[in-house]
């Protein structure tokens, strides 16, 4: 693994743990109907178009596609 993913992947991590922290706080009845709407404004703002979450993910997708053709990884 690269430093490019090991950064991507990380930033990634970061994003996914925030969130599931807060469903599972939401799950266990552990926040109030606030709490919960402010949960989910988060997680809608990681995962908006213009986030840095899916641009991450876009840009490792296309590089491991990329790393796989040129190590003959892919077959057609």
């Amino acid at each position: 693994m690269n430093e490019f993913y090991k950064q991507r992947l990380k930033r990634m991590q970061k994003v996914l743990a925030r969130n599931l922290y807060n469903v599972n706080l939401i799950l266990n009845d552990g926040a109030y109907d606030y709490d919960i709407a402010r949960a989910m404004a988060y997680l809608l703002d990681d995962l908006d178009n213009q986030s840095d979450f899916k641009q991450d993910a876009k840009e490792v997708e296309t590089e491991a596609y990329h790393l796989a053709e040129r190590k003959k990884l892919i077959h057609e």
